[in-house]
């Protein structure tokens, strides 16, 4: 069953973010392509889902490509880095409302799945389904607005 509360939660949650800054920067320094040339080349498939906001060489498509790797991976290490612990600061309350939904629905799953049978591979795959299943139920109620 769950082994965690939810101040153990939010509390595991914030460490955690607040400690990879570092992990953060480095991999921000691993990447190749610049995220807003990257962008701009799937603008059809935003403009598809948010049509009125992306007109056919409108702002947004100039605006992204626009920006280089470099100055990217310069706002991403310094201004970005910088407010990942205050980010998660400001971000307690609401994960204390995803872990007071998320928690409790992992331990009904789990429920369901120790009263299954994992003898066999077949087994386990109805399990892992089963897990997946009780989860995906609950989508769109874990949130904290929900």
């Amino acid at each position: 069953m769950v082994n965690a509360t939810v101040d153990e939660f939010v509390s595991d949650w914030s460490k955690g973010t607040k400690g990879s800054v570092d992990k953060y920067k480095r991999r921000i320094a691993r990447v190749t392509e610049a995220p807003g040339a990257k962008a701009a080349a799937a603008g059809e498939k935003a403009r598809q889902k948010i049509a009125e906001a992306f007109e056919p060489g409108g702002k947004w498509e100039k605006h992204v490509a626009d920006v280089s790797l470099s100055e990217w991976k310069d706002a991403a290490s310094t201004k970005g880095a910088r407010n990942i612990p205050s980010g998660v600061d400001g971000a307690q309350a609401k994960m204390r409302k995803v872990g007071a939904k998320l928690l409790p629905a992992v331990g009904e799953a789990q429920g369901i799945v120790e009263g299954m049978s994992s003898t066999t591979y077949e087994d386990m795959k109805a399990r892992s389904n089963a897990y997946m299943d009780a989860m995906h139920a609950k989508k769109g109620t874990l949130g904290a607005r929900d």
